[in-house]
């Protein structure tokens, strides 16, 4: 009979069963899944008397058993429990850092509904806000792609209007929505998305509610867990953080944009104050200059025909009508310079007013150079033309025009050693006369050249290449207030060109009397 039970003890799942001999009897070793071993002793007696102890034991290993599986089972449900707590910390301590280190709202809002639904296994889990535009949107969805998407189906959403007064103080929570008693607006918009239970917490603004964070399980009823409750609000308030966070580095940005335009804008108008100063100051310094070198000229001519008459014999020096006329025209020149200086013609916007007329041109090169023999001979200078008698006249102001041959010559002779030659060439091209006055002196670079029509000051510390800048300068206004155009061409060591055009009279030389 003993081995009876021994084997029916050790055919039980989860028994198992060890006899050992002791005295006269047996003492039986039970254990049930491990958890133990239960001892019991039996004596050799009467078939009664054995089974009492049998089922005795077995009573007890029964009890044992049970009782110990239970501890199993209520220890696996802890541990499931705090493993799910844990992942909703870690979730939720994820979440927080993401929004201390981010303010990218896009991404913490992706980041909040993707997790969330992997850790509460829901079918639809979103973030919306109510804006003032009176719309509903929904600004990060994640979704089991067998139910319809709300981030999809904007335009379905409810207004502003619609929903303001429904949308909850508090956590909202619903385990079957066929349970639910609520606003027909809610059933049709639950019944459209395939809703079967509900979990929306609000998200909090300093005047109130401005946002859901919402979970949706579709497929069926489902009986939400505090614990799942509890980590909905917590993430809801970390949202809300992140958009107040967001709208207050907004708030900087532009604070800051606004800072950075204003600081542009006085940094401009600073420019344009020292820009204005510098054109001031180059203004003086421009006119200073051109009262040193055009009035210097103009003095040089002056002195020239008084040293000529200097130079005559006797006590009493009788004036010619010739040298009087020059004195008077050398007087009137000056005076022109003058007036040009004061009502600023060197300005580079400033046009030149030209009173042209036909001119012979070789009847005024040839009393230029009537004017200019002393300083010619003083220079050892040597100067030809080739304009014949007969050559057409030329359409302009005779002042302007002799000043450009003087600025010329002027600067040949000062930029050139003793013995230069020039020599002055016309031709005609269509409508306009060309002339060129040449000379075999030191010449110019390439870089000199470029630059010499522009109007820029003598340089303090390099005289020699700036020196002739304003004449120059002046040369080309005068040139294209007439409708003509100015140039030059020079080789170092090989001699200067300079070439200017003007605009024909087509006037025959006998109507001039």
């Amino acid at each position: 009979m003993l081995k009876v039970f021994y084997s029916w003890f050790h055919s039980l799942p989860g028994f198992s069963v060890v006899r050992t001999a002791r005295g006269k009897g047996w003492v039986l070793a039970i254990a049930y899944g491990g958890l133990g071993w239960l001892a019991v002793s039996l004596v050799r007696a009467s078939i009664t008397t054995t089974l009492v102890g049998l089922v005795t034991g077995l009573a007890i290993a029964v009890t044992t058993g049970l009782l110990l599986s239970a501890a199993v089972t209520e220890r696996e449900r802890l541990e499931k429990q705090l493993r799910s707590t844990l992942e909703r910390d870690k979730l939720l301590a994820e979440v927080a850092l993401r929004i201390c280190q981010s303010l990218d709202l896009d991404t913490i809002f992706q980041t909040t509904v993707t997790e969330v639904r992997n850790l509460l296994h829901s079918d639809r889990v979103y973030i919306g806000f109510l804006e003032t535009t009176g719309q509903f949107t929904v600004v990060a969805e994640s979704l089991n792609q067998h139910y319809p998407s709300v981030l999809q189906n904007q335009a379905e959403n409810p207004r502003y209007e619609e929903v303001a007064h429904l949308l909850p103080q508090k956590t909202f929570i619903v385990d079957n929505m066929a349970d639910f008693e609520g606003e027909l607006l809610l059933h049709d918009y639950y019944h459209r998305y395939d809703v079967k239970a509900v979990l929306a917490v609000p998200l909090m603004g300093k005047k109130g509610p401005i946002g859901l964070l919402v979970s949706h399980y579709c497929s069926s009823p489902r009986r939400w867990q505090k614990g799942e409750v509890r980590l909905l609000e917590q993430l809801a308030i970390q949202v809300a953080i992140a958009v107040q966070q967001a709208q207050l580095y907004q708030q900087v940005q532009v604070l800051n944009g606004n800072l950075t335009r204003q600081v542009q804008e006085r940094t401009l108008e600073l420019e344009d104050r020292m820009l204005e100063l510098q054109d001031l100051h180059q203004m003086k310094a421009v006119f200073l200059q051109a009262v040193s070198h055009d009035l210097r000229t103009s003095m040089m001519g002056l002195l020239m025909l008084l040293k000529n008459l200097q130079n005559r014999s006797g006590e009493n020096v009788t004036l010619s009508r010739p040298i009087l006329d020059r004195l008077i025209q050398s007087g009137d020149h000056q005076l022109l310079l003058l007036n040009a200086l004061s009502e600023s013609h060197f300005a580079e916007h400033h046009p030149l007013m030209i009173q042209s007329q036909p001119l012979c041109l070789k009847t005024l090169f040839e009393n230029l150079l009537a004017d200019w023999q002393p300083l010619l001979q003083q220079n050892q200078a040597q100067i030809k033309h080739s304009i014949p008698d007969q050559f057409p006249f030329v359409l302009a102001d005779s002042h302007y025009l002799r000043q450009v041959f003087e600025n010329l010559l002027t600067n040949a002779l000062k930029h050139n050693p003793p013995g230069i030659q020039l020599f002055l060439d016309v031709m005609i091209k269509g409508q306009m006369l060309r002339c060129t006055l040449r000379d075999n002196g030191v010449g110019m670079k390439k870089e000199q050249c470029q630059q010499l029509f522009g109007l820029y000051l003598r340089s303090a510390y390099n005289q020699r290449l700036t020196g002739i800048g304003l004449g120059c300068y002046q040369c080309r206004q005068i040139i294209e207030a007439h409708g003509g155009k100015i140039g030059v061409s020079s080789t170092p060591q090989q001699g200067t060109q300079f070439w200017f055009t003007l605009p024909l009279a087509h006037v025959q030389r006998s109507a001039i009397s």
